[in-house]
């Protein structure tokens, strides 16, 4: 059976006892009709899913995550999205960052 999960981003990863937790969420729905925030108000987040996972397959996820960035035209891909204004540019830089250590 396949299950598939559409979430925005991941809030937390929580490691217990070789367990790890990824925190799935999305933009609260009541949140999305907002328009215009005050100054440093963030937007509402809700719990999508939480993916609980051994630590050897999380270990195994992220060797997966860094081929990928790695990967030459991923970044591309990722650049290309930048320049165009889909994927906010201080996130890239920080992935770049990530891949590189």
């Amino acid at each position: 059976m396949t299950h598939e999960i559409f979430a925005e981003t991941l809030s937390a990863v929580n490691v217990r006892n070789g367990v790890v937790r990824l925190i799935l969420v999305d933009q609260a729905a009541n949140d999305l009709a907002i328009t215009e925030r005050e100054e440093g108000q963030e937007p509402v987040v809700e719990t999508k899913a939480v993916v609980t996972m051994p630590i050897g397959g999380f270990l195994y996820m992220a060797s997966i995550i860094q081929n990928l960035l790695a990967d030459e035209k991923f970044g591309n891909t990722v650049r290309a999205m930048v320049e165009a204004g889909l994927v906010n540019a201080e996130i890239n830089e920080q992935a770049d960052l990530q891949s590189e250590a």
